[in-house]
Order: C-alpha cells, then structure tokens, then sequence
C-alpha cells in the first residue's frame, strides 16, 4: 500500500520527459519544444510538491549554466515559463478552496523542523540502497565536463546542467532530512539524482567499462534479492524480525481482514461499516465483497499522513451519530499514549461503543475489534502493556471491572500454551497520566510477572484474554533474547 502511494515513478517520469525537451529544444532553438517543455513541467507539478523541488533545482542551474546563450534564456522566460506557470492553476484552486492542506500538511503538520540526529543513517542508507558500485559509480559521474571547441559547447553544457542538478538536489535532501519528518521512509526522495547520474554514465568514456558492469550486476542483484526477501515476508505466515514486521505489517492481512468483515456483517444483516483511519478504509474498499456504505473516523493515523482533509473532501469522513453501526478498529495500529483518548473520543462522536467480535492477523501483528456503536455505554477493550529484561516477562492489562479476566501465555502459533493461569495482581490506576480520564470505579488494572525461562527461548508470544463472553488475544509480544 505504501509502494503504491509513492509518487516517485511518476517524477522519475516527467523528469526525464523534461531533460528530453530541454536538449530538444536548446539543439534545436525550435519554439515548440520549449512550449512542451513548459507544458510538460506543467503536468509533473500536480504529480507531488517534492516535483516542486526538482523545478526549482534545475531552472537555477539550467539559467546559470545556459546565462551566456541570450536566446536560450530569452525562449524559456518566453515560451516555456508561462506554460509551467498553469500548472499551478489546479492547485491553487484547489487549496483557495480548502484553506490551503497542501502547504499546511507539508510545512507545518508533517515536520518537525527541529534538527534530527537519526537523520545521520541517511547517508549510510543510501550507499547500502543503491549498492556500494552503483553509489560509486555516481560519484565519478560528477565531475563536470570541460567545453573544448564550438562543437561540443552545447553538449557539454547540457551534460553539465545534468550533473549539477542531480547533485543539488541529492544534497537539498541530504541537509534538509536533519529537520524533516523521521517517521516515515525518506531514502526514495533521491530517486530522480541517482537516474540522472546514471543517464550520463552512458555519455562518460572516462569510466572503465569494468566499473559499469559491475555497477550493473550489483545493482540488479541486490534488487532481486530485496524482492525475493520482500516476496518471501510477504508469505511467511510469523514475521519474525522486527525489520520485517515494520516494512510489511501495512501489506498483510487484506483479504484476511476483508473475509472476516464480510462474514460479520452477513451475520448481522448489514451493509454499513465505519472504520477507523483510511488505511482500514482503502483495504477493504479494495477487498471487501458485501459493503455499501464505508466511513472513516477522526484518527491520528488520518492527520500523520494528511488525509483527514482527503476524507473530507470525498466523503468518507463519519458524521457524529447516535444510530447502531458496526465499527472496526484496528487495534494494533494505535500508540499507548493514543488509545484511551481515541476509544473515548469515539464513544462521544457515536454515542458509546460495545464490543462484539475481534479478529487476530500474523499471530498478533495486527488486532481488529469490531463494535456495535449505539449502545450509550463506553466499553473500551483490555489494553495490554509488557517489558522483557533479564528473562523477566512484567506488564500490565487495563480493563473495565464488569469484565472478570484470565489470562494464559502461548507461543505465536496459539499451539502450545506456555503458562495455563497467568496470576494477575489488582492494581491501582494511580497518578499515571495515561489513565487521568479513566473513571477508577470502572476500571482497574491487573498486573503480572513471569520469572522462569520461556520455553525455548520463544521470541513472540502473546496472552489469551478470556471474560465472561469473549476471547480476545494481545497484540504479539515481542522478547529481545
């Protein structure tokens, strides 16, 4: 889903359509390429704002490397400027209409703009992404090229207006990730600089043909080695690494989810559903056989990625109701610090929810609850939190007091069950802050601890809860041995 959303191959796209154009129309001096040129960055505008970027890059080096060629400058102030400059037109109604979510979003909401020391791996990333010979092999590419005679002035300069673009902006990035957002993937926005390069290696006879092929079988093999690893996590039934859960746990569990979904409401007798955030949303829209009618909440998930104004905007976002729905959760998705002000802040927007059913995908990667909204009573699901440390398994579980719980401990597979009655000590809420909008009357928290040597070393486990009407399974609890 994430690969899906990235804009990169449409930038890539009208990047390399724009370099065409470019040496196109300095060869020729011909009006209608420069009017296509300006029509073509036209278009890559509304592909993404990082678009934007590549624009600016290249029209600062493309009218210093071009400053001596009056006619050349005088074609694209004329023809090929106001042609891109339309491009806007779209996006600024778009945003007058909408009070301007693009530039909010990107400038304001999504970074941080305070300097991120973490952003120091995005160098090593970047060598280790695009393989040490291919990383190298883009370096020799940057030495500009020298303009020996008439013949070669324009060429040259051309080859040079490449290199200096695909640098700055490797650069541009490489500065400004240390305060960017470092809570999503950033190590494709240099795409576009290393197809650039790379496109010049082609023109560059002072690279040794050895160099080249073997940028080229690192390159290819480390790429299908990265898609049969993802191939391969993509099928494997426990993702055991953490790397592994991170990069696929947004791509699992589609049609799982969708099945289950369909399977409920049949049983209920409807064809409505709201969701949490619109990654639940896009899933089952995509997978989903028996649903007409399919809402998204207010969430932090919708807001972390900007789209609560895209929800808006098609009408997907739920309405304040007071009506009976089904609605879905997905559980795991929510940060402890989140959880109880989000089941809260739903049981106002729908007028209380109660739970109904769940539903475990990848032993515990991802938790569902489906509930009935409606009900006028809050019944916010057991929250589960645990520490691993010295062969030490603690934590706590926060559930409402009307829900007598037991808890046992199995392995990811549910098979084997590792301890059958897991003793819970009744604690209470006390002055932590996550629980300051928690009524103590109404819910208390059972702590545990397990002292003894878990059965060969398992790396994922997870608690069976079970109350007077449900089962639920945790999330996976993942042991650092």
């Amino acid at each position: 889903a994430g690969t899906l959303a990235i804009p990169d191959v449409w930038m890539v796209f009208f990047t390399l359509l724009s370099i065409g154009c470019l040496i196109q129309a300095i060869n020729s001096k011909q009006r209608i390429y420069f009017i296509t040129l300006g029509l073509v960055l036209a278009l890559g505008i509304n592909v993404h704002l990082r678009f934007w970027l590549v624009i600016l890059i290249t029209c600062g080096v493309v009218f210093w490397q071009f400053r001596a060629h009056r006619q050349v400058i005088s074609q694209l102030l004329k023809f090929t400027l106001p042609m891109m400059l339309l491009g806007f037109i779209p996006v600024l109604i778009f945003n007058l209409q909408h009070d301007f979510p693009l530039l909010s979003f990107q400038l304001k909401d999504r970074h941080p703009w305070e300097f991120q020391v973490s952003h120091l791996n995005f160098f090593l990333v970047q060598i280790v992404i695009t393989t040490p010979w291919v990383f190298y092999l883009c370096l020799r590419n940057l030495k500009p090229r020298v303009t020996l005679g008439e013949n070669n002035n324009n060429q040259n300069t051309l080859i040079n207006t490449i290199i200096f673009a695909a640098a700055m902006h490797w650069l541009v990035y490489a500065v400004l990730g240390f305060y960017s957002d470092t809570l999503r993937l950033n190590l494709h926005w240099t795409l576009v600089s290393y197809v650039l390069l790379l496109i010049i290696t082609v023109a560059n006879p002072s690279i040794s043909p050895r160099l080249k092929r073997w940028a080229v079988v690192t390159g290819v093999t480390a790429n299908l080695w990265l898609l049969f690893t993802l191939s391969y996590w993509l099928l494997e039934q426990t993702p055991q690494s953490q790397v592994n859960a991170r990069i696929t746990s947004h791509a699992i569990g589609w049609q799982q989810l969708a099945a289950h979904t369909d399977e409920l409401l049949i049983r209920q007798n409807r064809q409505d559903l709201l969701t949490d955030h619109f990654m639940t949303l896009a899933q089952l829209k995509f997978y989903a056989k028996h649903i007409n009618n399919l809402r998204a909440l207010p969430h932090p998930l919708n807001t972390k990625h900007g789209r609560a104004k895209q929800l808006e905007i098609m009408g997907l976002l739920a309405a304040q109701s007071d009506e009976s729905q089904l609605l879905l959760v997905e559980h795991s998705a929510l940060k402890l610090a989140e959880v109880i002000a989000f089941y809260q802040s739903t049981c106002a927007h729908l007028n209380g929810i109660k739970l109904v059913d769940s539903l475990d995908i990848s032993q515990g990667l991802k938790r569902y609850h489906y509930f009935e909204t409606g009900s006028g009573v809050c019944e916010i699901p057991p929250i589960v939190y645990y520490e691993y440390g010295n062969q030490l398994l603690s934590g706590w579980i926060l559930h409402h007091k009307s829900q007598l719980m037991r808890a046992a401990l199995y392995d990811a597979t549910k098979q084997t069950k590792l301890v059958n009655d897991l003793e819970l000590l009744v604690k209470p809420l006390g002055s932590n802050p996550l629980f300051n909008n928690l009524n103590p009357d109404q819910y208390q928290m059972l702590e545990f601890k397990l002292n003894d040597q878990l059965a060969d070393d398992s790396a994922v486990l997870q608690l069976r809860l079970d109350s007077a009407n449900q089962t639920i399974y945790s999330q996976r609890l993942v042991l650092n041995h």
